[in-house]
């Protein structure tokens, strides 16, 4: 009799120990190693994608260590465009519907939803000037060296069809901080031109490089000197020996040796002039909600409305 109460004291005990433990360990899942609690992005071989509340949306698995957000590039200072220049090195992810991925050599365009197994188009470049472009667009270059524009907002779509041999945007952004798209600077085989975002071409064919723009006129560098036509590469501006010009939106910055120029509209409507000593990427002229602000040297120094 006593053995049988040392037997079910042993029991109860043990019951006390355990039946706690395994409830416990039924309700409380253990973490493993491959759970990535930190929510790294690249984590044991994959790239993870979570949206904005950190929930995981799907995984890539990796083919090669060379793996994660793919990396773009620029080739605008070869033709003197006056891009944006401080922006960063990756592209961002930013939770979008799309991304570009890098795999070993290749460049790849990945669909960012649940059932993704696999990307959807190689592509041999991506142009990423390090900021968000207008309307979700991407510059992307194909296997057989063409440009193109696509946009990855929310669906995938051709804007700018791959018929191109450079594409490129030029130093001017909206309200939102993000770089206008509604206007490319493109070169086919021997010519260049403006086209609008839906592939339309807008200009005249020009022989040169047309470096900046606004809503009519060009401009295009000879040596060290800049010339500015209108929409039809008829000459304008010619009583100006030009160091730089600036176009945004309607308005023009003709710079010289000393003194900054601005013209509104097609019919050369006189704006300002400003005094300037050097000529620099600080020295422009930018739209700051509806306001056309004068910069010289990083600061505003005129502004009008």
């Amino acid at each position: 009799m006593k053995n049988k109460k040392i037997v079910l004291v042993v029991i109860i005990v043990l019951l006390c120990f355990f039946l706690p433990a395994s409830i416990y360990g039924a309700i409380v899942k253990v973490p493993k190693k491959s759970d990535n609690l930190e929510k790294k992005f690249n984590f044991q071989g994959k790239l993870w994608f979570y949206d904005k509340n950190d929930k995981l949306i799907c995984k890539y698995t990796c083919l090669t260590k060379e793996c994660g957000i793919a990396k773009g590039i620029i080739d605008d200072e070869e033709y003197g465009i006056h891009y944006y220049k401080d922006g960063k090195e990756l592209l961002d992810y930013n939770n979008s519907s799309f991304t570009f991925i890098t795999d070993g050599d290749k460049q790849m365009l990945y669909a960012v939803k649940a059932d993704s197994t696999k990307p959807l188009t190689e592509y041999k470049n991506i142009k990423y000037y390090g900021t968000k472009l207008e309307s979700g667009y991407v510059i992307v270059q194909n296997e057989n060296d063409k440009w193109g524009v696509l946009s990855i907002k929310d669906v995938l779509a051709s804007h700018i069809p791959f018929e191109y041999d450079f594409i490129g945007l030029k130093n001017e952004f909206n309200e939102k901080g993000e770089l206008i798209t509604n206007k490319f600077i493109v070169k086919k085989e021997d010519g260049w031109y403006v086209v609008d975002d839906s592939g339309s071409v807008i200009t005249s064919k020009f022989e040169n490089p047309i470096v900046d723009f606004n809503d009519y006129y060009v401009a295009i560098k000879e040596g060290d000197q800049y010339k500015v036509f209108d929409y039809e590469n008829n000459p304008a501006f010619t009583n100006y020996k030009i160091n730089k010009v600036v176009g945004v939106r309607s308005y023009l910055a003709i710079l010289t040796d000393t003194n900054m120029y601005v013209y509104a509209a097609k019919d050369y409507d006189y704006v300002s002039s400003v005094d300037i000593n050097n000529i620099d990427d600080s020295t422009t002229i930018r739209m700051n909600e509806e306001k056309l602000e004068i910069v010289v040297n990083n600061e505003v120094v005129n502004i009008i409305n």
